[in-house]
């Protein structure tokens, strides 16, 4: 078995044995609530718009020990007395909490929760883990002055990228377009996973119908109309969809512990969001038909040698270089980065000829820009440039 296919076997039954094992750990901080009976009691609970009814028995310490016995894909992370990552939000019903290690006292006002923590004491309780709070988003959100960096942030589903997430990272990025004081934008993920690969459990229940109607194709569609530059950095695996999402990135920067594949073969189908077209033309045909025929991996050197990853660097620094990176190339021209962007992707659709003309029109225009007359002062007076996109 390849690490590609182990990885991906980790996102089928495998996660759920990890959760359960990791959730059981003894000295861990799970405590059940105090004189709470729940056995035969059930909740609802909420998750990316759907509902799943879940009965608890006798054994069951907490809300999300009984939805985890139960193959329920929840977040958690109850390492260290960091309990943040099951929080919930109680719209119905009454809930008893056996301890508090993370939540303020406005969310508590709020109804929410902590699921690891929690046992019902009344009947007909809903939790909604839709309603996490902004600090708990999929998508974490930070600015490093003119560059805004991107983070997944769902590490139980090893940064599966769903609806919601990629749907989050479409906005993200169409707010970041309009906005004037963002000049890069950098996605990244956790130290062992960049994303690896679509939900699994959100394929699997789409028929041919539904696959047709997905929503995914326009999610891809608006993510890739982003027109400044996009910078991945991409540490452990980048599989599937998160392969493909880095693929869509201008610069991949990598840590020595990346690998990339495209192993959806592997579950009889194939790459959906533009795997086989962007990895062909990034790598060549051989290395890319043998990634996608065999549904192998590559190492973070292979993919450099292949002209796939700009750089490498250790894993612990991977984000700290592509910061600076994007912190160098934000300080240019936003029309002309936007400009080289446009013609360099072009390249990859047109004939040389028709590639050229585009690239002479793209620098007459901006000729007649104020950044152009900037840059060309500053070099001549030999002080930094002042850019204001005009």
């Amino acid at each position: 078995m390849d690490e590609a296919e182990a990885a991906l076997r980790e996102l089928g039954v495998a996660e759920k044995s990890i959760h359960l094992e990791r959730f059981n750990t003894p000295g861990g901080n799970v405590k059940r609530a105090a004189g709470v009976q729940a056995e035969g009691r059930t909740v609802t609970i909420r998750q990316d718009g759907r509902d799943r009814l879940i009965a608890l028995s006798a054994e069951d310490d907490s809300i999300l020990d009984a939805a985890l016995r139960q193959g329920a894909d929840l977040p958690f992370a109850c390492k260290g007395g960091v309990c943040a990552t099951c929080k919930c939000k109680v719209l119905r019903g009454e809930v008893a909490m056996a301890a508090n290690y993370s939540l303020e006292a406005d969310e508590l006002a709020a109804g929410y929760v902590l699921s690891c923590q929690s046992l019902p004491t009344s009947g007909d309780v809903v939790v909604d883990f839709d309603a996490r709070g902004d600090g708990m988003s999929d998508l974490l959100i930070h600015r490093h002055g003119r560059v805004l960096q991107l983070t997944l942030n769902r590490p139980q589903a090893r940064n599966a990228l769903n609806n919601a997430l990629l749907t989050q990272i479409a906005e993200a990025l169409e707010a970041a377009a309009t906005d004037d004081s963002v000049g890069v934008c950098v996605i990244s993920g956790n130290p062992r996973f960049f994303a690896a690969g679509a939900d699994l459990n959100e394929m699997a229940e789409k028929d041919l119908p539904a696959t047709l109607d997905d929503i995914r194709p326009r999610l891809w569609t608006r993510i890739d109309a982003f027109t400044k530059p996009l910078i991945a950095s991409v540490n452990g695996y980048a599989l599937g969809a998160g392969c493909e999402l880095a693929l869509l990135c201008d610069l991949i920067i990598a840590g020595d512990n990346a690998r990339f594949g495209l192993p959806e073969i592997t579950l009889g189908i194939m790459p959906g969001a533009g795997g086989t077209q962007r990895l062909i033309r990034s790598v060549g045909k051989a290395l890319a038909s043998r990634m996608v025929l065999s549904g192998e991996s590559i190492d973070a050197r292979q993919a450099q040698q292949a002209g796939l990853v700009s750089d490498i660097h250790p894993a612990a620094l991977t984000d700290e270089y592509a910061l600076k990176l994007a912190t160098t190339i934000a300080r240019h021209s936003p029309l002309a980065l936007r400009a080289a962007k446009q013609s360099l992707r072009l390249s990859q659709e047109v004939s040389l000829q028709a590639g050229l003309q585009q690239e002479r029109q793209l620098f007459s225009l901006l000729s007649a820009t104020e950044d152009r007359r900037e840059g060309i002062d500053a070099f001549l007076q030999k002080r930094t440039p002042d850019f204001k996109g005009r």
